[in-house]
């Protein structure tokens, strides 16, 4: 679980799962939140899930188990472009990238 506070809201991403034995498939999920306390799960269409892209999915596929996102500060880093959606503008799904020390 990774939670971190962006603006005005704090953002919180977890991993997610069907525990269907040989079926088990995780996933990586998004929620957020005004006041820290209570969290809402937007509907972001990301990613189809038993049939449904009402969900609120970032991630799936290789690495959803290590997805480890971050708010990258440098004021140098560009908004995720359109053919990349994201409920966070400056993100990074990479364990291995770190953020900018402007160096």
């Amino acid at each position: 679980m990774t939670v971190f506070r962006d603006g005005d809201l704090c953002r919180l991403y977890y991993r997610g799962s069907n525990n269907e034995g040989a079926d088990f498939h995780q996933v990586t999920c998004y929620a957020q939140s005004r006041d820290g306390v209570t969290f809402t799960r937007p509907s972001l269409g990301l990613f189809e899930w038993e049939g449904s892209k009402d969900n609120n999915i970032v991630w799936t596929g290789p690495g959803e188990h290590n997805f480890a996102p971050f708010l990258d500060e440098n004021p140098a880093c560009k908004p995720r472009s359109a053919t990349r959606p994201s409920p966070v503008g400056r993100w990074s799904p990479s364990p291995r990238r770190t953020p900018s020390t402007g160096s």
